[in-house]
């Protein structure tokens, strides 16, 4: 019986130590990791591995994808929010970055992110549809690991870039709202290393 019992205890142990080491190896995507599950979502594809999440779309030009948590109004506007984003089989059109702000009614909210023509950029995307507010050349390659973060400071926001300050805006938007990743047109979009900090 006692050689039985540590036999089991051995083998309890073997797979604790298997499952940890699985959730080492993976990529947090922190309060997103719940949210986003591997699997066919409409016309995207969503695949898990150690590099990170993937949100695949093979066959949908212009089609946007996103993911988001929502945050308690005591943590808003002095919010850090982290990922980091790879474009692989993007064309220029594709964008993948953070999802900003976001209010569903009236549905607005502000994409930061990595173009798939080398650029990083902030849209705004309210009553007068998707309109671009910043844009900035990406230093290096999308196809390369790329680092976004948000930081707030009441109703402003500074934008960083594997943290390279790229500037600051501010106004009533900004500060509070729901907080995720987004990926838009075609390609294989990489996110791992999901935050949201104070």
């Amino acid at each position: 019986m006692k050689k039985m019992q540590r036999q089991i205890l051995a083998i309890f142990l073997l797979t604790a130590a298997a499952a940890g080491n699985l959730r080492a190896s993976e990529p947090s995507m922190g309060p997103l990791a719940e949210i986003i599950q591997p699997g066919p979502s409409g016309n995207w594809t969503v695949t898990s591995g150690e590099q990170g999440i993937q949100l695949i779309n093979r066959e949908s030009p212009g089609d946007l994808r996103y993911y988001f948590v929502n945050e308690k109004p005591d943590h808003q506007s002095k919010r850090t929010v982290t990922v980091t984003t790879q474009l692989l089989e993007t064309g220029p059109e594709a964008l993948a970055g953070i999802l900003y702000g976001f209010q569903d009614e009236p549905r607005s909210y502000f994409l930061f992110s990595v173009g798939g023509n080398g650029t990083v950029n902030l849209h705004y995307r309210g009553e007068n549809g998707f309109e671009q507010r910043m844009q900035s050349s990406l230093q290096g390659s999308p196809e390369q690991p790329v680092t976004l973060k948000i930081v707030e400071q009441g109703s402003e926001v500074t934008l960083f870039v594997n943290d390279r300050n790229i500037g600051s805006l501010g106004n009533d938007q900004m500060g509070r709202g729901s907080l995720g990743i987004a990926a838009a047109d075609t390609g294989i979009f990489r996110f791992s290393q999901f935050s949201i900090g104070d």
